[in-house]
């Protein structure tokens, strides 16, 4: 899935649609930041959304490769917003499936779903952003 789009004139959107996808993936137990960056001289706000915390039971989790992450990147070009979402990390997943390939070969089960739940993560993020505009 292409998780890209141009939404015409609406380049003034870009803080309002940040705070909104922080809110919607806050409230369902997500960590989320958003920063503002600058990608190729052209200015953005990222909004960063994640599914495990910084204690035991997160790096047990980003170990076993069932950490998602995905940033949102929103970009002005004139009157546009650019949205583009992005996987925040994928090594975890390789890590993981790399071990089990040669260790406990039961765990490539475990990244592989890790994988799907990345992947569902990243493209319900971008239908999100868009869904904004259509509720507009």
């Amino acid at each position: 899935m292409d998780r890209s789009r141009t939404i015409k004139y609406a380049a003034g959107e870009v803080d309002s649609l940040a705070n909104y996808i922080q809110r919607k993936y806050y409230s369902k137990g997500f960590q989320t930041q958003k920063t503002p960056f600058e990608e190729n001289g052209i200015p953005g706000l990222m909004v960063q959304i994640r599914n495990t915390a910084d204690d035991l039971g997160g790096k047990v989790k980003t170990g076993i490769g069932l950490k998602s992450c995905a940033m949102l990147i929103l970009k002005t070009r004139g009157d546009d917003l650019l949205i583009d979402v992005r996987a925040g990390s994928w090594l975890d997943k390789i890590f993981s499936m790399t071990v089990a390939w040669f260790v406990l070969w039961p765990l490539i089960a475990v990244g592989a779903w890790g994988a799907w739940k990345q992947k569902k993560l990243l493209d319900q993020v971008f239908i999100d952003a868009i869904s904004y505009f259509a509720n507009k």
